[in-house]
């Protein structure tokens, strides 16, 4: 088979909106599409591929496949390579804020007795992107590759803060059910340069692992907003989930971070745990300990914080404590049902607002039955939340 197609604009104009940028840009271009196919379905050979718009992008692909109606015994390789080399000819197809650069792609892709493969790579710029990855569908086993170096992330979002970035991701495994004890998994992840609005948020790492229904990994950063060394595990089954995370944030620098207009850092030590069943009992816990706040002029160490929840179908409790301040939350009633009642309550309020009356009778009809008590002195969060803008509890 031979096969040359050319469409002109006005062919093209039946399957794209076009606008007057698109005309002008396409001019008396045509879109050409050719294939040369030959040999049959056991033996398919593929001499010629392409599609190309003229000094503005080309893709062209050649290989020959082996039983191709045979996932299991296909064999088989193709090459795809292409240019982007007008990458205005775009830009009104693209969301607001993005946009595309002059780029280069090669490509194989490789299929052997059951197993497919592939390396590409993307140039853009003086940076490149790469990826390489197999699978066995029969096993579900699985690797993958993923490598940037000095790509250019402006060439994508020009009016972003973001310059280049270089980091790498590997992953290999078999499965994706994660309830299954056959699914194991190991993912690696490093960022060594990633700068974003005038800050490098390089050296950051990520480490995770899953066999036989328990995952475990660890998260490091150390660059000059952030150093961090949090570890974190759990299991995974149908029966019950939980999941665990503990470590310390030595720095936390937030005006690096360009979310604050003044000096401001945090520092702390964590320690969080949450448990999931599927007869839907929840339990939380989240511990700050040797929390140092910095805002402006202001400094405090702040006193042990902790947040302890649980609830299922029959009752719902939650506890916040930190230092002096105590505040106990208790319904006897399931936590959807309890969800459900706060929705209602909140729709009533606006509706009360919209109405310019309030009805106190009515708003305690529709809320769940629940206790809140409060309890605060001077040594706490709340408190010293309040002295960081000029107020806090008296005596």
């Amino acid at each position: 088979i031979d096969l040359n197609l050319t469409l002109g604009a006005s062919d093209l104009s039946r399957f794209i909106a076009w606008n007057d940028t698109l005309r002008r840009q396409l001019g008396n271009r045509a879109l050409t599409v050719g294939a040369q196919v030959g040999g049959t379905l056991n033996k398919l050979n593929l001499s010629r591929f392409s599609v190309e718009l003229p000094r503005i992008f080309a893709l062209r692909a050649s290989g020959s496949v082996q039983q191709a109606t045979d996932p299991e015994r296909m064999q088989g390789r193709v090459a795809l390579n292409g240019e982007l080399t007008d990458p205005r000819f775009f830009s009104p197809l693209l969301p607001d804020g993005m946009t595309l650069s002059r780029m280069r792609l090669r490509s194989d892709l490789r299929a052997a007795s059951g197993r497919f493969g592939g390396l590409a790579t993307l140039w853009v710029g003086t940076g490149k992107l790469t990826a390489e990855g197999s699978f066995i569908p029969r096993s579900e086993r699985y690797t993958a590759r993923i490598e940037a170096d000095s790509l250019p992330l402006y060439a994508f979002l020009p009016t972003d803060s973001s310059s280049i970035a270089s980091f790498a991701i590997r992953a290999d495994g078999q499965g994706f059910d994660p309830f299954s004890s056959r699914t194991a998994a190991r993912v690696e992840a490093q960022i060594t340069h990633a700068v974003y609005d005038r800050l490098d948020f390089g050296g950051l790492s990520l480490t995770a692992a899953l066999a036989d229904h328990r995952f475990r990994g660890e998260f490091t950063g150390e660059n000059r907003a952030l150093n961090a060394d949090l570890h974190f595990g759990g299991l995974l089954t149908q029966a019950r989930q939980e999941a665990s995370i503990e470590g310390s944030i030595s720095r936390l620098d937030l005006e690096r971070m360009h979310l604050v207009a003044q000096p401001a850092d945090v520092s702390l030590r964590l320690r969080a745990a949450a448990s999931a069943t599927e007869t839907k009992a929840y339990t939380a816990t989240v511990e700050l300990d040797t929390v140092r706040v910095r805002y402006g002029t202001f400094e405090n160490t702040v006193v042990r914080t902790t947040l302890t929840a649980e609830a299922d179908s029959a009752h719902a409790r939650a506890d916040v404590s930190s230092g002096d301040l105590q505040l106990p939350f208790r319904s006897l009633t399931g936590l959807d049902s309890l969800a459900g009642g706060f929705d209602r309550a909140i729709a009533e309020i606006r509706r009360q607002i919209r109405a310019g009356r309030i009805d106190a009778d009515t708003l305690g009809h529709t809320l769940p039955p629940f206790s809140l008590d409060f309890r605060a002195g001077r040594n706490n969060i709340l408190n010293n939340y309040l002295l960081a803008r000029g107020m806090g509890f008296g005596q």
